[in-house]
């Protein structure tokens, strides 16, 4: 498809826009670690609501369809799961969609919410297998919430035993992971936007596709080295 724009007008308009994904992760998840931990005394999480919605979930689609138009499908499939999985959670706590009041007990919407829970886990660790060739700092983000959504499902799994003082210390550990992710987070989002900005302080990632890049660069050089093989071909008259 041809756009009406010149080939260099174009090249600006191709962005990476992965600090907008690590913004919104880190700023979401910084706040919803806050209410696992249950800081300052606060036991409800109405308050992450909105941030699920408008900040985690609409910013980690909107990152997604810009990093499906720059051709990034790991990314693509990335932000756009998150998003999913905020919006999800969100549903969950949202009034209009009336979610609690399809189950019959307590117990029974609890052990629903830990499946929930459950599911996202097993998506979370696949991202961690693919991202062990990416670098330490993802890696950290998706170990973190891989770990997170594993303890929240025990928790809730212990809610509906009526364990409440393990649920709770389960919770607490949910929280304490994530906030570690968040971290990662808040780090990743300063070494892009300080790359962008060309500020002299750069921020190590812990790069880990050495083996890829060694395979690129020696798949380059051969490509380099080719000799190349000029075919003149008969002019017809």
């Amino acid at each position: 498809m041809d756009f009406p724009y010149p080939t260099e007008r174009r090249a600006q308009r191709n962005v990476d826009p992965g600090a907008l994904g690590i913004a919104v992760f880190a700023v979401t998840n910084t706040m919803l670690a806050f209410l696992l931990l249950e800081t300052k005394g606060i036991h409800e999480d109405v308050m992450i609501v909105g941030m699920l919605w408008f900040v985690g979930g609409l910013g980690s689609w909107v990152t997604a369809i810009l990093e499906y138009m720059n051709g990034k499908a790991f990314e693509f499939t990335v932000f756009a799961c998150f998003g999913a999985y905020y919006f999800s959670y969100a549903a969950t706590m949202t009034p209009a969609f009336s979610v609690n009041s399809g189950y019959t007990t307590t117990n029974e919407f609890q052990n629903a919410i830990a499946l929930l829970f459950l599911a996202w886990f097993f998506l979370f660790l696949l991202f961690t297998i693919a991202g062990i060739k990416t670098n330490l700092v993802l890696l950290t983000i998706f170990t973190s919430v891989t770990l997170t959504a594993a303890f929240v499902s025990a928790s809730h799994f212990m809610t509906a035993m009526n364990e409440d003082g393990t649920a709770l210390n389960l919770q607490k550990a949910a929280g304490s992971f994530l906030i570690l992710g968040a971290l990662a987070g808040w780090y990743d989002l300063a070494h892009a936007l300080f790359k962008d900005q060309k500020i002299r302080w750069t921020l190590p990632l812990g790069e880990l596709n050495g083996y890829r890049d060694s395979q690129v660069e020696i798949e380059s050089q051969i490509s380099r080295e080719a000799p190349k093989i000029d075919i003149d071909l008969p002019s017809r008259a």
